[in-house]
């Protein structure tokens, strides 16, 4: 399945990264991989992860380091990151 990174995605991806470069770079570089790896496994197992009532987008929790990732299936073989953030971020939108 091909992954596709909204815009938002990847400013989130470098948001994130920026911020816990601040404090401890070796833990950015590690939480950066395990974006990148959840995103993977969103691809490998597009059903996995908690629906999104009213939508196609599913929410997969990456307990480990407390981020989420939402995604959509917009094909079947294609899936979209939309957003990614960590679980104590204020959220304003869906």
């Amino acid at each position: 399945m091909t992954i596709n990174w909204s815009n938002a995605a990847r400013h989130d991806v470098a948001r994130i990264f920026d911020f816990n470069a601040v404090y401890d770079p070796a833990r950015a570089v590690m939480i950066d991989g395990r974006l990148i790896d959840g995103a993977d496994r969103c691809a490998r197992n597009p059903m996995a992860g908690r629906p999104i009532a009213g939508t196609a987008i599913r929410e997969r929790s990456l307990t480990d380091i407390q981020y989420v990732i939402r995604n959509r299936i917009d094909a079947d073989d294609e899936i979209t990151i939309l957003e990614i953030r960590h679980t104590r971020e204020n959220r304003t939108s869906g």
